[in-house]
């Protein structure tokens, strides 16, 4: 920021303004104090709208917030600095924000409501039965997504995954599905790229083989160490071994592990037994078990002091450790879930493809489309809209939050069954994640400019992990 400092003494500046005025000021255009020294001398300042963190001492405050008040009579340097973190894109006019079924670039395909597992935490567990997706209304879902007319492109996703196990429906749905994405995809000019997500229990030839051919991206629900995975979803041994058939076969998963209670304070365990055990998995994720339930502040601090640390160990073995929040560092939106074109095993739409299942509760909330027996396609573009209109704008509680526009307002399945209220534990929980890792990142930064941390003017910032919620 610059540093040139004016206390004329006339004007609105007659009166020098103190400290909290000006967070409160600079909060109000979206531009946030994360952390200060401990004399409030120097400060970090967060502008998530415009992608930027700095620090700035407390003139600088102060020249950006007589910028705000008063723009004829303050620092130019002040007037374009604060210029150029507030005149920005506004969000619902960015790339990829989904207005209607015109702006969806992935399609979610949920062969099933079948599984061979039961674990413990499952999401979807209400709503097994034995529904499957015909393979005709996948096409025509198919064919609905990369029509020319409905969106531009330029790269298309889609993702195959649960409700249930989806290599339960390989040779009926999924495997002939796969075919026909790149078919219609390469007849329409098309980009796309498929996601696989399944169990591991059913790896056989044909997976392996499709695998290559598509150069599909694989990605296996494990929760690494034995006991934990035994406890919560079995099958360690099975799954162990599958996954180094795998990668013996050049097919390289990624995986995704659950944190629950049996393992929150493992988190470094976990990232040590994965590269003992394949060295060659290189994207791991490690997502929190979400719930509404006595003891979650303590849960989520836990977690994100052992995500911390197992984060670094991870950078060590060059794994990309990634977790919901830091994913959500790098993303501007108004909404947790940018809204889904999830086609269901009966071939509903649902906004949401953690729920499938007419068995599942506020299923006729969710869902805004069919698709029909002859293969043609229902929005409900009013229904739609309402359900995409559920944001941080719609959320009261997300007003004066920092986090906001990385967080999105938190998932509105969980908001929803949590009976259209905040889970307090929660917010905290992404408050203080993503003001540690947007620290964190700008001392990299700052080390790598100027060879020093920032710790020298704002403190040790890993107190956002250590200190207790408020």
């Amino acid at each position: 920021m610059s540093k040139t400092k004016r206390n004329d003494g006339v004007g609105p500046f007659r009166t020098v303004l103190d400290y909290a005025t000006c967070v409160r000021l600079l909060a109000e255009q979206d531009l946030y104090v994360l952390a200060s020294g401990e004399d409030g001398r120097q400060n970090v300042v967060y502008s998530p709208l415009a992608d930027s963190a700095f620090l700035a001492d407390v003139e600088d405050l102060r020249g950006l917030a007589r910028a705000i008040l008063s723009p004829d009579e303050a620092e130019e340097d002040y007037l374009q600095a604060l210029h150029g973190l507030t005149d920005v894109l506004p969000v619902s006019e960015r790339e990829g924000y989904i207005c209607d079924e015109r702006d969806f670039i992935n399609l979610s395909i949920l062969p099933n409501n079948i599984c061979n597992f039961s674990c413990a935490y499952c999401y979807s567990a209400k709503g097994r039965s034995s529904a499957r997706l015909p393979l005709a209304k996948a096409k025509a879902a198919v064919d609905f997504f990369l029509h020319e007319g409905r969106c531009p492109g330029p790269l298309f996703t889609v993702s195959i995954f649960g409700g249930g196990e989806p290599m339960l429906s390989w040779m009926d749905v999924v495997a002939p599905l796969i075919e026909y994405v790149y078919q219609s995809a390469g007849q329409r000019g098309r980009q796309v790229a498929v996601t696989l997500i399944t169990n591991g229990s059913l790896v056989d030839e044909q997976l392996i083989r499709k695998c290559l051919d598509h150069r599909l991206n694989l990605v296996v629900s494990y929760d690494v160490l034995e006991d934990v995975q035994n406890a919560q979803r079995r099958h360690f041994a099975e799954v162990t071994a599958n996954i180094r058939l795998l990668i013996d076969r050049g097919v390289v998963p990624a995986v995704n592990a659950v944190v629950t209670d049996l393992n929150v304070e493992r988190q470094t365990e976990m990232v040590q037994a994965l590269h003992d055990r394949f060295p060659e998995i290189r994207h791991v994720a490690f997502e929190p078990m979400i719930g509404v339930v006595p003891g979650r502040r303590v849960f989520y601090a836990r977690f994100l002091a052992g995500f911390i640390d197992a984060l670094s160990l991870a950078e060590q073995y060059n794994i990309r450790l990634t977790c919901t929040v830091l994913r959500n560092v790098d993303v501007t939106v108004d909404r947790y879930c940018p809204g889904e074109l999830a086609l269901c095993p009966d071939g509903s739409l649902s906004v949401c493809p953690c729920v499938s299942s007419p068995q599942e509760p506020r299923y006729a909330d969710y869902i805004y489309g069919w698709v029909d027996d002859d293969g043609t396609v229902h929005i409900d573009r009013p229904k739609l809209k309402r359900l995409l209109a559920m944001n941080v704008k719609s959320q009261t509680w997300c007003a004066d939050c920092f986090a906001k526009w990385n967080c999105g307002g938190g998932c509105l399945n969980a908001t929803l069954a949590n009976g259209n209220r905040p889970d307090a534990d929660y917010c905290r929980f992404v408050r203080q994640s993503i003001r540690y890792f947007i620290t964190r990142r700008l001392d990299r930064a700052y080390r790598e400019e100027y060879g020093e941390s920032i710790k020298k003017y704002v403190g040790d910032y890993e107190r956002f992990v250590r200190e207790e919620y408020l």
